[in-house]
C-alpha cells in the first residue's frame, strides 16, 4: 500500500573491533539474520574479504547486499549479491570504516509473526568494522 500502513521490523547488528594485533575471528552468534566475516579483515593478506550471509542459520543465496565505505569523510556505496553459498567478496581500502548490510522482507504469517495490521516485516542485518 502507498500509505496508511504499518511496518514491523527487527535489526540484527554486529561490530568487529580490533584489539592488539587483530587476532581472532568472527563467529556466528545465532542471530536470526547475520553476517559472518569468513576472512579476518585485520589479517587479510591480499586485503580481500569474504563474508557470508545467514538467514535463520542457513546461508542465503542471491540476496542483495550493500557495502558502505567511509574514508576521508566520503561515503561510497557498493551493491553486492550473494552467490549460491551466501557469500560476497570485497577489497576495502586501508583507513576505511565499513558497514555491510542486507534486508529481508516477509509478509506476516505464523512463520513470520508481526503486530496486527502490519503490511510486512523487514529484517535488517549489519556488520561494521574499521581498518587501520
Amino acid at each position: 500500500p502507498p500509505s496508511g500502513f504499518k511496518e514491523a521490523y527487527q535489526r540484527f547488528a554486529k561490530s568487529l573491533v580490533q584489539v592488539g594485533e587483530g587476532g581472532g575471528e568472527d563467529r556466528l552468534l545465532g542471530l536470526g539474520f547475520e553476517w559472518l566475516l569468513e576472512t579476518n579483515p585485520y589479517r587479510a593478506a591480499d586485503n580481500r574479504i569474504q563474508a557470508r550471509l545467514y538467514w535463520r542459520g542457513v546461508p542465503l543465496a542471491a540476496a542483495q547486499a550493500r557495502l558502505f565505505t567511509r574514508r576521508n569523510g566520503q561515503i561510497e556505496e557498493t551493491l553486492l549479491t550473494t552467490d549460491e553459498a551466501g557469500r560476497v567478496w570485497f577489497s576495502p581500502t586501508p583507513g576505511s570504516e565499513l558497514l555491510l548490510n542486507a534486508v529481508q522482507m516477509q509478509q506476516p504469517s505464523a512463520k513470520f509473526p508481526a503486530p496486527a495490521g502490519s503490511a510486512w516485516i523487514s529484517y535488517w542485518t549489519t556488520i561494521t568494522f574499521a581498518l587501520p
